[in-house]
């Protein structure tokens, strides 16, 4: 009987299921398995803003694996580079054939660069009190995690007033504290011996010299005995008991010195008189440029000048003016100048850049001055750039490496090594079409996204230093779907290089210029890199370098 059952078991499923797919022969037989993420991780995890991590991955038994986060398509087993700006979570994605996936993720963090406390305001109003009386302390801190005042107050919010009396002059010192470090600020409350005894006294009020020609500048000197409050008119305000002040007007003007105190005020009024300046058809001045120089200035170079007046007759005050390539970027105030004086001064409000190199300075910019020659106030130069490394020279001295995956190459390799290359060409036409005699041509390894980088023997960065470039493709590569330029800085003794500048070229007949200021890594040691990205092809990606240099 038993037999009978089984033996009608088993046409029963096969009447069910039957031979075709999904029937008795599917039930019994072997299924597809699911890829298998064998690792997949971010090193380093955590990273700087600018800096890089590279995301590592094997996998097997899949037909394709996918990144987000726009990095695509990638092989079963490789590294990639990522330069997130902020925070941000990777998903590689693994499918079989008939559509079974595997995921995993891998997280880099950006951390967020720290920055100290910031006092905006501190003062004590009245700065000056009487024994007794008291001052108000006044503060705005921003970014701070605990703040105060010594002495005597102790912690406060991080913004506020307090009112203290001290029984003789005090300095109160506000520290603001977070992790990334503190800031003080300091605010003085003089307290007087004596309470006023009567209104108190301007020792003296003058101006020297009291007469001045338009333009000039004449300095007002005052004495006070005994004020709590000090105060000049013309829009000038409190000022201290005792001190000085240039003023610089056009007409006769007065100033009024006010001083007052418990017992009421006094005030005195002196003229600075103006007077034209004297005209002569035979003594008339001539301004003229006699020379401009590049000036050292914080991390680069300003241009400097210096402006003789060769005239018979005294200058008035005049402005000087800075063209650059045609183009108004600065002027500057010139002091009135006797007959065969000079000055010599610098325009502050640009900083040299070694690819604009046609400079031109004007005398009298605003004709403020009748002259003996209107006609020579003008003086043109080029400005000389150091070439400081020329990387398309020293390309044989820098390590270079392919990927992915991640291999090391020699420098001048076969044009025909699909592993990518690099390589001097020389009397070659580029997009633009004009043929160069040297250039350096970076080809990144023939794989969807492939990419080639060298790094040069560290250096230290130089005042004034600019990095530039011009980048493009040998002509005849119009099967290029475009590549990415970079340029990377790794300072020594650090991991994660910086991204100073990238540019995204096309084959479109005109080469591209990466102009890249320094200054923010003057007088910091490292290695410079120069990178090439393919884009989801590497055909004809006969990326070049045709020019790229580090000048100042």
């Amino acid at each position: 009987m038993k037999r009978v059952v089984l033996a009608a078991l088993v046409l029963l499923l096969v009447a069910a299921g039957g031979c075709g797919p999904g029937g008795l022969l599917d039930l019994f037989g072997p299924s597809e398995k699911s890829p298998v993420i064998d690792s997949f991780t971010a090193e380093p995890v955590t990273i700087s803003a600018g800096g890089y991590s590279t995301l590592s991955w094997k996998v097997s038994g899949a037909s394709s694996v996918r990144i987000d986060q726009g990095v695509g398509n990638v092989a079963l087993t490789g590294t990639r580079a990522v330069t997130p700006t902020v925070t941000t979570v990777y998903t590689l994605i693994a499918t079989t054939a008939s559509g079974k996936s595997a995921t995993a993720t891998a997280q880099v963090t950006v951390s967020a660069p720290a920055t100290a406390p910031v006092v905006r305001l501190f003062l004590a109003n009245p700065p000056a009190i009487s024994s007794g009386d008291s001052s108000t302390l006044s503060w705005d801190v921003s970014g701070a995690t605990s703040v105060t005042i010594a002495p005597d107050v102790g912690g406060v919010a991080a913004t506020g007033n307090t009112s203290v009396s001290p029984s003789s002059t005090a300095t109160y010192t506000l520290t603001a504290t977070n992790a990334a470090g503190s800031a003080t600020a300091t605010a003085q409350v003089e307290v007087s011996g004596s309470v006023p005894t009567g209104p108190p006294v301007i020792v003296r009020f003058t101006a020297s010299p009291p007469s001045i020609h338009p333009g000039e500048t004449s300095v007002l000197s005052w004495e006070v005995s005994g004020a709590t409050t000090v105060a000049l008119d013309r829009g000038i305000g409190p000022v201290a008991p005792t001190g000085t002040r240039s003023v610089s007007v056009l007409g006769t003007t007065n100033y009024t010195l006010t001083a007052s105190n418990a017992y009421g005020h006094v005030f005195e009024t002196i003229p600075v008189v103006v007077t034209d300046w004297p005209s002569s058809d035979d003594d008339e001045p001539d301004l003229i440029v006699t020379t401009i120089t590049k000036v050292a200035y914080g991390d680069g170079y300003i241009v400097g000048y210096s402006i003789m007046n060769q005239g018979e007759g005294d200058s008035p005050p005049t402005t000087a003016k800075l063209y650059v390539e045609g183009v108004l970027e600065d002027s500057d105030s010139i002091p009135a100048l006797d007959a065969g004086d000079s000055v010599s001064g610098a325009f502050t409000s640009w900083t040299y850049e070694p690819m604009h190199m046609a400079v031109k300075v004007i005398a009298d910019a605003d004709d403020d001055a009748d002259e003996e020659d209107e006609d020579n106030n003008e003086k043109a130069i080029s400005l000389t750039a150091e070439i400081v490394v020329n990387f398309v020279d020293k390309a044989n001295l820098a390590d270079w490496k392919t990927g992915n995956p991640l291999t090391s190459i020699s420098f001048g390799g076969a044009l025909s090594d699909s592993k990518g290359f690099a390589c001097h060409r020389t009397n070659v036409k580029l997009e633009d079409g004009d043929t160069y005699a040297k250039v350096l041509e970076t080809h990144p390894r023939w794989v969807s996204n492939g990419w080639i980088h060298g790094m040069y023997p560290s250096m230290t960065i130089p005042q004034g230093a600019w990095f530039v470039a011009d980048v493009g493709f040998l002509s005849g590569a119009t099967g290029t779907d475009g590549v990415t330029f970079l340029v990377w800085f790794l300072e020594d003794g650090y991991s994660s290089p910086k991204l100073l500048n990238s540019v995204s070229a096309d084959y479109d007949s005109g080469l591209d210029r990466m102009e890249i200021d320094l200054s923010s890594i003057v007088g910091d040691s490292g290695s410079i890199g120069l990178e090439v990205l393919a884009g989801s092809s590497s055909g004809q990606d006969w990326a070049v370098w045709a020019r790229a240099m580090l000048l100042r």
